[in-house]
């Protein structure tokens, strides 16, 4: 066993066994990395090797001695010796001190790292067929069948008792040598136990002294995302007033007006935010209808009825967005709103009768039955009536609609006779049933393709979708509309066809993914706005010279015109212009944020009804009512967890590989001219366009990020891929299916990941702490774990918070990575996936939500199940082990938590590793979140704290640009992809530094980014402390709304019979088959579970835009801290900023991305995203010779160039 020692430290053992490495710089670079010299700033000055030799003490300089000797050396003496080491400090801290490419022993199984390159070691890998086949290929495998959901994990026995202790010794830490004083020894030991205390004390990730942010900034930061109080409703005393609600001892209030309707209780703020709904949907409340459905026309409250009523206006859209912050109860104030629209909505046919219409209730397939026991528990005005095949609801008494009676419809004679009367326009009892279905079912059960003619081109047709169920239904209900947002998907389209006369969309992410995903929103709501708008100006031709003003000032400030109009005048409209808002990310220049920040927060005020925990309620009669009594608080913190450094020279090998794929594909993928590009999903479609701009933005090489995601996750994940695909495997849901059905666990990992000079695991200790070994996930949520006291017996009023772990992770492998651990260690863990029945989910989430039970530690995959559960019982702690695509998804999982009910504050920790695929996924969520936040950023109190920001931000500008070492950077501008003219390129006698050096004060357009490198400056990642020195549309704009376009492959999805939510990239490499949606045999239930599947897959790394991706060809890039400062001297010093600043593109954008850090406790600004990473653990020379190779010359650059590339 070699072992270092040196003065005041540990004694460590070498993880990698010497004989096998080929040169003694291996060998010395293995020490470095032991104890992190890289960061300290201390290189190796001598190695002497002291062992016993025929009874005499030996000592050998193995830095002299030929290394070939020193191998005979290591073969033939003791296992136990000892290596001193000499430590002096480095005269550079920036400079490499790695010599060696040379792969780990435990590698070279997976790498083969010649000439400078990183390339999978195909041959070797692929010899570990054999091992596969044990788990996969064996005709007798026989698993024992286990309860669906799961059950608590037993232990495994490795060995006899004996053979363990004999392991234990064999493997116990040597003392210290015996030449020691007792002096010394003492000194030592005491030394080492403090290092220990301390470490465990660091242990935590999360900075002890980070900035706490003041009550009025807190929730000023909750309404950053939210909006101000013009989207908080009606006055709240007039709504009370409208339902002659009163306040019950518990707070909560209930309605006299509508006994017979519901028997349920409100909130004050559910009460005004169902009738703000109804206000959008009718612009003012028939109160002589509501009092006569209610039997309330003498009641002697009657008048107070009427006066609110009154009172109550807004502008009728026919549709609203109900947007509040996950917790506040969307539900019951869709349904009241559903409730009080049955009783005020009015149609009548052409004889002038009147007609009666069903509800529609669109949901994702989890929460079917949560709307069915919320309905028939407490809604007894309303008959459910399904229109969903599961065989959950099967031996029910529950009304079921038949597939194929949709499939016939508009025949009636094959639905059931006593649910005829549904669709009987005639029939009063219409009004009351609600039909509840899926989105993909929906879609299958009622679109229809039909050929159509080309307005204009009477010999051109289209295909197109059509309904027979257009104006069938009086209102659509759509719960987590986030899943429409997108026109180019069929599912949007076939709900744009019905027509429908109201619209309640529900959700918590208005712009889930994207701020343009508020337009395929708005684009459902916009037809029967529109006609309104335009029945409006018929009548009132003296505001249409105020209409055109708005249309022609388009996506631009609209100060000047809005604040003269009335707050509810019709013309405001027109700010839903769908078109009109497409043509904001159509446009080109640089002002994206500014025509958001200009546009969407007036179109918000006007359509949504959206309160946070920031939220007043305004009040007719007194003082406006705060929310912030009501909830508990939440709090985001980072976690910075990093890896060791033999561990991150691992993880940045298997990086690169994945990186330099990624980027060749992108490069590919830019080089293609616009008509060659085809759809992932598929051909172009069936007209015969181009493809979308949805199509060819989608994200290039997705096997790519799904290898840097796993190996983000855990370096051993990284090499189970490799392995699976070296036997033409992978690693995606269809076989983390196959591998839970055939019950593998931890050791199935091990046995596959397991390197060269690695043993097989003889105890429980040594497989975990394998696997956790390359994990920055596992070793955070071993320490949330310790933090909740969730290993202690439960007792939460001592310990003042819940004992249970909320873990999400974007990847279903990971997921799966993670639960084997845990259960290895005897700590119950369970995954949340797709393929869990309705019943196995509803089943798991009573689980978890019992204080009691064994299940500790929940792991939600963000796409499935993370929407409309509660899971806030047992619960007040969210991990969130890796980055999604949008910060809208850490919301909704972390909502999982938070209710009104909860009972104790929430924390949310975000794990980020430093100089890792975390830094791509930072900077996208962040630029994604960026420009959610110019939604409201003209909100003054949110306007105000952005210039607060900007000034705290500017002092550390002002502060960098004083030290002498901001003079030692230098700047790179990238060859731009075409040659300016020269009529722009006015100081081409500039060199490119002075270039940059000049624009440091002066805010630029349209340029492309710039590339920084800092040539000389102090060690960034130095530090004092101790852990870190010892730590281990396509719809038809014409005017004919007869039908949408037909997509015969959707970019959301591979065939028609599901789809995903988004419009970018699902990875399907897996080979997911979906049900055909023309088969005879419809099954829904197994349709919306491949939905689920599909967003399991695609929400690994899917981000739809490349264009400002940095895959240079000088692929390593500087370190996180670098990147900070780069961005530090990228602005200009001494500037005091004021809201003037915030009319500026650059400033806002600075001021948006500062809110995100401050939100999610972040100190670290980049501004810049980059595939690649900051290689520190490759050897000096290495990095040297890959920027000589991959650095071209300006006659390459010219040659590029033309060529497109």
């Amino acid at each position: 066993m070699l072992t270092t020692e040196v003065l005041l430290s540990h004694n460590l053992c070498c993880p990698h066994d010497p004989r096998l490495m080929t040169s003694i710089f291996a060998f010395k670079d293995s020490i470095r990395r032991l104890y992190n010299c890289q960061d300290i700033g201390m290189d190796i000055e001598s190695l002497r090797l002291q062992h016993t030799s025929f009874g005499f003490e030996v000592e050998t300089d193995i830095l002299t001695h030929p290394w070939d000797d020193t191998l005979d050396l290591f073969k033939g003496i003791d296992p136990a010796y000892y290596v001193y080491v000499v430590f002096p400090p480095v005269n550079d801290p920036e400079e490499g001190i790695y010599e060696s490419f040379e792969a780990l022993p435990e590698l070279r199984t997976f790498f083969d790292l010649q000439d400078f390159n990183v390339k999978l070691n195909s041959s070797r890998i692929g010899h570990r067929k054999s091992t596969v086949g044990r788990y996969f290929f064996q005709s007798d495998v026989d698993v024992d069948p286990m309860e669906e959901i799961g059950v608590a994990p037993e232990p495994k026995v490795f060995q006899s008792k004996q053979e363990q202790q004999r392991e234990a010794a064999r493997l116990k830490i040597n003392t210290l040598p015996a030449e020691l004083t007792n002096g010394q020894k003492t000194s030592i030991t005491a030394a080492q136990d403090q290092v220990h205390r301390a470490a465990i004390e660091e242990e935590a990730f999360i900075n002890k002294e980070e900035k706490r942010v003041s009550e009025s900034d807190y929730y000023v930061l909750q309404q950053a995302f939210a909006g101000g109080d013009n989207r908080s409703g009606p006055p709240v005393d007039l709504c009370m007033r409208l339902l002659l609600a009163t306040q019950r001892e518990d707070g909560l209030y209930k309605s006299p007006l509508l006994e017979k309707f519901v028997t349920s209780h409100f909130y004050h703020y559910q009460i005004s935010g169902a009738v703000g709904i109804i206000l959008k949907l009718y612009g003012q409340i028939d109160a002589e209808a509501l009092l006569l459905a209610t039997d309330y026309l003498q009641h002697p409250q009657a008048n107070m009825v009427r006066e609110a009523a009154a009172q109550l206006k807004d502008i009728c859209l026919h549709g609203a967005i109900l947007a509040d912050e996950t917790g506040f109860g969307k539900t019951k104030q869709t349904l009241l709103a559903a409730v009080l629209h049955s009783i005020l909505y009015m149609e009548k046919d052409k004889e002038g009768n009147e007609c009666h219409k069903p509800v529609l209730l669109v949901v994702p397939p989890t929460l079917i039955s949560q709307w069915l026991v919320e309905i028939h528990d407490h809604w007894p005005c309303l008959i459910p009536i399904l229109s969903y095949d599961d065989s959950a609801f099967r031996m029910t008494d529950l009304s079921v609609i038949p597939a194929g009676a949709m499939k016939k419809f508009p025949n009636v004679e094959f639905l059931p006779e006593r649910l005829r009367y549904i669709f009987d326009k005639h029939n009063k009892k219409a009004r009351q049933a609600i039909i509840i279905t899926s989105y993909a079912t929906h879609r299958q059960r009622t679109g229809r393709v039909e050929e159509s003619q080309v307005p204009g081109k009477p010999y051109e047709t289209r295909t197109v979708w059509t309904t027979p169920f257009k104006r069938k239904f009086s209102l659509l209900l759509a719960d987590e509309a986030q899943k429409v947002k997108n026109p180019e998907t069929n599912t949007w389209a076939v709900l744009r066809v019905h027509d429908f006369p109201k619209i309640i969309l529900a959700t918590a992410s208005p712009m889930f993914n994207a701020a343009k995903d508020l337009i395929g929103l708005v684009g459902l709501l916009w037809p029967a706005a529109r006609k309104a708008l335009l029945s409006y100006l018929d009548k009132h031709p003296e505001d249409v010279e105020t209409h055109e003003e708005i249309q022609d000032i388009g996506t631009e400030d609209m100060a000047t015109v809005l604040p003269d109009l009335d707050p509810i005048s019709p013309i405001r409209i027109e700010l839903l212009n769908a078109q009109t808002l497409k043509g904001m990310f159509r446009r080109r220049e640089n002002s994206l944020h500014l025509r958001v920040a200009a546009r969407f927060r007036d179109m918000l005020d006007v359509i949504s009804i959206q309160r946070s925990q920031g939220s007043t309620l305004p009040n007719a009669s007194g003082e406006p009512i705060s929310l912030k009594p009501l909830f508990k608080k939440v709090t985001y913190k980072t976690a910075t967890v990093s890896l060791p450094p033999i561990e991150e020279l691992e993880y940045q090998i298997w990086h690169r590989a994945s990186a330099d794929e990624f980027a060749a594909e992108v490069k590919k993928q830019k080089a293609q001219k616009r008509g060659d590009v085809l759809s992932p999903d598929g051909p172009v479609p069936a007209n015969n366009q181009h493809p979308t701009q949805a199509q060819r933005s989608f994200m290039a090489a997705p096997g790519a990020l799904h290898k840097l995601g796993i190996a983000n996750f855990a370096t051993k994940m990284a090499r189970l891929n490799a392995v699976m695909e070296s036997v033409k495997g992978d690693t995606y849901v269809r076989s983390i299916r196959d591998w839970r059905e055939r019950g593998l666990d931890a050791h199935f990992i091990y046995d596959l990941t397991r390197g060269e000079g690695v043993p097989s695991a003889q105890t429980a200790d040594s497989l975990i702490i394998y696997l956790t070994q390359g994990s920055p996930v596992l070793r955070l949520v071993f320490q949330e774990l310790l933090t909740v006291k969730a290993l202690d017996r439960v007792n939460k009023a001592a310990y003042g918070h819940h004992q249970k772990l909320i873990v999400g992770e974007t990847t279903p492998a990971n997921a799966f990575y993670l639960q084997q651990v845990l259960r290895a260690c005897l700590i119950d863990a369970r995954v949340f996936h797709a393929d869990l029945s309705h019943q196995a989910k509803t089943k798991m989430v009573d689980l978890f939500n019992d204080e009691y039970s064994t299940l500790r530690v929940l792991i939600m995959l963000y796409d499935v199940g993370a929407v409309g559960l509660n899971l806030h019982k047992a619960c007040n702690r969210v991990v969130i082990a890796s980055l999604p695509r949008s910060r809208a998804q850490e919301s909704q999982l972390a909502g999982r938590a938070l209710r009104i009910t909860s009972e104790f504050p929430l924390t949310v920790v975000r794990r980020v590793t430093p100089n890792s695929h975390d830094q791509f996924r930072g900077v996208r969520q962040a630029e994604k979140a960026a420009l959610q936040l110019a939604a409201n950023a003209r909100e003054p109190s949110i306007a105000q704290l952005l210039v607060n920001l900007l000034n705290e931000f500017q002092k550390d500008v002002d502060q960098f640009h004083l030290l002498s070492d901001s003079e030692k950077v230098r700047v790179t501008v990238p060859v731009e992809d075409k040659p300016k003219s020269p009529s722009k390129d006015r100081n081409k006698n500039t060199t490119p530094i002075k270039k940059e050096v000049a624009s440091a004060s002066t805010p630029t357009k349209n340029k492309k980014p710039k590339v920084f490198e800092l040539q000389a400056s102090p060690n960034p990642s130095k530090s004092r402390n101790l852990r870190d020195r010892t730590r281990k549309s396509a719809y038809d704009e014409s005017g004919d709304d007869d039908g949408l376009f037909f997509r015969t492959k959707d970019p959301e999805y591979i065939d028609t019979g599901g789809e995903s939510s988004d419009d970018e990239y699902d990875l399907m490499e897996a080979g997911l088959s979906e049900p055909d949606a023309t088969s005879a045999e419809d099954d829904d239930y197994l349709e919306d579970e491949q939905d689920d599947e599909d967003e399991d897959e695609k929400d690994e790394e899917d981000d739809g835009d490349t264009s400002n991706v940095d895959v240079s060809l000088l692929d390593d890039k500087p370190n996180d801290i670098t990147r900070h400062r780069q961005t530090l001297l990228k602005q200009a010093p001494g500037k005091v900023r004021t809201e003037t600043d915030l009319a500026e593109e650059d400033s806002l954008v600075l001021g948006l991305r500062l809110l995100y850090n401050k939100i999610n406790g972040l100190e670290l600004l980049h501004l810049e995203k980059s595939i690649h990473i900051h290689y520190k653990q490759f050897p000096k020379k290495t990095v040297a010779r890959v920027k000589k190779l991959k650095q071209p010359n300006e006659e390459n650059q010219a040659k590029a160039r033309e060529k497109g590339l």
